[in-house]
Order: structure tokens, then C-alpha cells, then sequence
């Protein structure tokens, strides 16, 4: 990895614009003009996009846990006004104050002496978020991470992970190794988000040119025109990135999954609701779905050969959907804590139509002024077949849609395009070139701990939790 930090300083305009890299055909802003739609317009993608599935089309590229790898990740990146963070100037950073909070200490209300508090689940021999006296929703500082079951035990990795590296720390104080461990944490993640996942997600060409071409920055840094420095303590994302290149994770939601050997049947990740002889839709059984903001149940632990890549190649893990416009019908049913008005955008939305989160993506889309996905192919200079035609029915397609019908039509479903790709890799170069500690730290020698190949797999082992059946029956029978 190149780990210099000296050259590209942004990826963005003074308005917060995405900034094209690798082109030097670069088209005039009028390619970036709004893309306009009616609510009806909006509504018709939407339900073209969650009722176009049949069957499941797996993305064996991308096992199931890199979907919640990615949800984390952009739960740590981005605000969220109705978190426990509240409305606050939050950087935008790869740096797991989604964890730490705002303020990390040895000592809040989610760790004790260096160590991160630790709940049960309702047995008390299985790890759960921890959850105070009430045992409801997690005590965290951005609840999003409690949302459902697997996001709640991938965070729980995190959790774990931060106390076994506080616990091979000696000699140092409480406070001291508290910070040291929370640093190799934060490396770690940085790393595999940026080295398995990124790298298993974009396209190869536009993530060698970012992240391993040692001429990238020169070049980068000739076409910048502009940098990051006069936001001063508020680093930006481009609405590019956070309402469409980066997305692209609904698409990647299956149905349904199961937990571990002992709950194989596959379960909604939301309570999707079954419809009655009288046409009303009832709620599902607790025990039959996957909402999360509960005290974990009897073996719910995940198995996680099930959601990543086996040592032994014995063992097929759920694959995360294709990538494409199917997203999975749960999408169209968001739990009502999931499907507030948060903003000014979506206050004279119907509720019902809010429940359903392609609608609220490209509603939203079009309330913040993105382009069309034509016009970004244009603006950066792609041409031909590099740019995917828009249907009959319409000129241009929205920019989330086209990020993923680009996936779907460039590279069969199994990594992002062109256009998504310079989005999501070039963004998040720019937030780690920002954020500290980071891997591209130009006086870091830093390594993770077991090489460069090191991956989600392997920090999962790190912490403890179980990876295959037999660790899985040790650690529920503990």
C-alpha cells in the first residue's frame, strides 16, 4: 500500500462535489446537473427495485459478513441525527467513534477500567451487546449497530477485540493501554476494510489506481483543485458517496439467513410480517426474525463460516446478493424506529412510503441536487461502453440506480463499475488520509498482526468469537 499522505488532500469541490481522478477528458459541471423526478417517477424505480427479484442471485465474491462489514463502516463514517451521538459537528472519519464515542475514554458509560462492558444473552452463556438493567436496546454510542442480529455481533468482534488487546498489553497504565489498544483496533479495521472488503468490492483497475499505484498521488494531485483544508474540523463526504456510491450494501442484503448449525433454517433480517386470510399484515414470532434492539436469544451466536470465507475451502458461506437494482423485500418493510422523517426532505412524505428505503434513497437523492449516473459517466470523461444507457421510459437514471445497474451490467453483479467505484474508493481514500490514527500514516510502520493478509476472517478469530461448527458448540456450552 502506498502511505504517503502528502499529495491528494480531497476529493472534493468547494461544494462538496466529487472531483474525477484517472481521466483527462473531463466534460463541463453542466454533466452534474440535478436530477429531477416526481415523487410518482421515484416511486415506480423504488417498487421496480424491490419487486424485480425471484430467486436469490448469490455474489459468491462477496461472502454475507462483507455486507455488515460494509454497514458498520458506514454506520462509523457517516452522522445520524437520531443516534445516541445526537446533532454535532462529528467528523466523518474511519476512526470507530461508532464505538468509542465522541470523547474515548478508559472510563463511560460503555468501558470500565480500559475494558468495554459486555452483556449476555438470555441463557448467560452466550455474548450479547451489553445492555444495562432493562436489557433492551444496546448501550452504544450509535444504536444503528444494534439494528439487527448480525450487525450486533459483528460490533460485539469489535468490542472484543479492543479488551484482548488491552489484555496483552502490561507494564502501562489503565489509561495508557486503553488508547493503545483502541489504536491497534482502529488499524485493524482500517485494514480490512480497506484491504479485503474494498479490495473484493471495486472495480480491480480503479482500485490499483488508488490504492497501490505508487504514481497515483502526483497525478491525483494535478487534477485537484482544490482541498479539504478550509473545512478546517468538519471533514465533508460527497452526497455522491454517502446517497448513491456507497448504497450499493441494500442491493447486497439477502432475505433471510441462517445463524449457526443449530439455526439453519434462514430468517428475515427485519420483521417483513406475514399477510393474514383477512389481507392484514401480522408481525412475525420474536423468535422468527432477526430485528435486533433485544437481548440476544438462546444460540443466536453467529457461526461465522457462514458468513466468511472457510480456512479449508470445505465450508460455503451466504453469499451476499448480486449487485444490482433486486434488493430484497425487506427493504420495502424497515422496522418504524428505521423509518423516521430525519429530514427537511422527507417531512411531506407519506409514512408508509418512508418504510420503504429505495423510495427514501432516491427521494432524498433528488432532494440533495445529485447528478443523474449518465452525467458523472460524463463528467469523468467515460464514453461508449463504459456508460450504461438509460431504459426507454426515461432519459437518465437516478445516480444510486445506475451504480448499480452498472455493477449488475459491467461485472456481472460482482463488484462495482467504473463510476461506483471511483465514488466509494476514492471517497474513502480521502476520509483515511484525513482520519488518525490511519494506515496511511507517513511515519507508520505499522503491520497487523498475523501480514498483509490478514482478513475479516482472521479478525473474528482474534476475538474470540466462533468461526466454524465445533467452536461454535464449545463456545454456546461454555
Amino acid at each position: 500500500m502506498n502511505n504517503s499522505k502528502t499529495a491528494t488532500k480531497s476529493l472534493l469541490s468547494s461544494h462538496g462535489r466529487f472531483i474525477p481522478m484517472n481521466f483527462t477528458e473531463i466534460s463541463d459541471d453542466e454533466d452534474l446537473k440535478p436530477y429531477v423526478a416526481t415523487t410518482a417517477d421515484l416511486l415506480n424505480i423504488a417498487n421496480e427495485m424491490i419487486n424485480s427479484r425471484g430467486a436469490v442471485s448469490n455474489n459468491n465474491n462477496i461472502p454475507s459478513a462483507y455486507t455488515y462489514l460494509g454497514q458498520f463502516a458506514a454506520h462509523d463514517i457517516s452522522f445520524d441525527a437520531d443516534s445516541q451521538i445526537g446533532i454535532r459537528k462529528r467528523p466523518h472519519a474511519l476512526n470507530l467513534d461508532s464505538i468509542y464515542g465522541e470523547i474515548p475514554s478508559e472510563n463511560s458509560k460503555y468501558t470500565e477500567d480500559g475494558l468495554f462492558r459486555i452483556g449476555s444473552s438470555i441463557n448467560k452463556c452466550e455474548l450479547d451487546l451489553y445492555r444495562g438493567e432493562k436489557l433492551e436496546e444496546a448501550i452504544t454510542p450509535d444504536t444503528r449497530n444494534d439494528m439487527h442480529v448480525v450487525i450486533s455481533q459483528l460490533t460485539l468482534s469489535f468490542l472484543l477485540f479492543h479488551n484482548k488487546c488491552f489484555n496483552s498489553i502490561r507494564k502501562k497504565s489503565i489509561k495508557k493501554r486503553f488508547f493503545d489498544a483502541r489504536k491497534q483496533t482502529i488499524l485493524h479495521f482500517q485494514w480490512i476494510f480497506i484491504r479485503d472488503f474494498l479490495k473484493r468490492l471495486c472495480n480491480e483497475e480503479v482500485y490499483t489506481r488508488i490504492w497501490e499505484s505508487e504514481a497515483h498521488d502526483a497525478e491525483v494531485c494535478r487534477i485537484l483543485n482544490s482541498s479539504l483544508t478550509r473545512f478546517q474540523s468538519v471533514l465533508h463526504i460527497p452526497s455522491a458517496f454517502a446517497l448513491a456510491g456507497y448504497r450499493i450494501g441494500h442491493s447486497m442484503v439477502r432475505p433471510e439467513y441462517g445463524l449457526n448449525n443449530a439455526r439453519k433454517k434462514p430468517m428475515p433480517i427485519f420483521d417483513v410480517g406475514k399477510v393474514a386470510k383477512n389481507g392484514n399484515v401480522e408481525k412475525l414470532p420474536e423468535s422468527r426474525h432477526l430485528t435486533g434492539f433485544r437481548q440476544l436469544r438462546l444460540e443466536w451466536t453467529v457461526q461465522w463460516d457462514m458468513f466468511v470465507d472457510a480456512d479449508d475451502g470445505q465450508t460455503n458461506p451466504q453469499a451476499s446478493q448480486s449487485l444490482d437494482v433486486d434488493l430484497a423485500k425487506a427493504l420495502k418493510f424497515l422496522p418504524d424506529r428505521l423509518s423516521k422523517k430525519t429530514s427537511e426532505c422527507l417531512a411531506d412524505t407519506e409514512s408508509k412510503l418512508l418504510k420503504n428505503l429505495a423510495f427514501r434513497t432516491l427521494k432524498t437523492g433528488v432532494c440533495e441536487g445529485l447528478p443523474s449516473g449518465q452525467g458523472v459517466a460524463k463528467f469523468l470523461g467515460l464514453r461508449g461502453h463504459d456508460v450504461i444507457r438509460a431504459p426507454k421510459s426515461r432519459k437518465e437514471d437516478p445516480l444510486w440506480y445506475y451504480v448499480l445497474k452498472e455493477a449488475d451490467q459491467q461485472a456481472g453483479g460482482e463488484r462495482l463499475g467504473k463510476v461506483g467505484s471511483w465514488i466509494v474508493a476514492g471517497t474513502i481514500f480521502n476520509l483515511l488520509d484525513q482520519t488518525s490514527p490511519s494506515i496511511l500514516d507517513d511515519d507508520s510502520s505499522w503491520n497487523p498482526m498475523d501480514g498483509p493478509d490478514f482478513s475479516l476472517r482472521d479478525f473474528l478469530t482474534y476475538s474470540g468469537l466462533p468461526i466454524t461448527k465445533d467452536e461454535w458448540v464449545k463456545y454456546v456450552d461454555k
